[in-house]
């Protein structure tokens, strides 16, 4: 996996530890180089702007945390499942196959 795509499981897995507002996270050189607040902004537009290489936006949808991801080259989306839905997928057993 790259080290974009590890970052962005990394805060994923540090998000869902803790119930906060939607943030920003930009990087340069594959460290954190500041946290904002601001969420109107593009994600490429805020990396170009502050000069970062990444920039990762924290937020939760639809009870799911969602992290969005870019960098010159890259973009992801992780999102993780809600307990309710993991337990209607485990509940629901194998689809039967035709």
């Amino acid at each position: 996996m790259s080290r974009f795509l590890d970052n962005a499981q990394q805060i994923l897995d540090t998000a869902e530890l803790v119930d906060g507002s939607p943030v920003t996270i930009l990087m340069r050189e594959g460290r954190p180089m500041g946290l904002s607040m601001v969420n109107d902004w593009s994600l490429e537009r805020m990396r170009a702007e502050r000069g970062a290489d990444e920039a990762y936006r924290v937020s939760r949808r639809h009870g799911k945390l969602v992290i969005e991801g870019r960098s010159a080259t890259q973009a992801c989306l992780v999102a993780s499942q809600t307990p309710g839905q993991i337990a209607r997928a485990l509940l629901a057993g194998p689809v039967p196959a035709h």
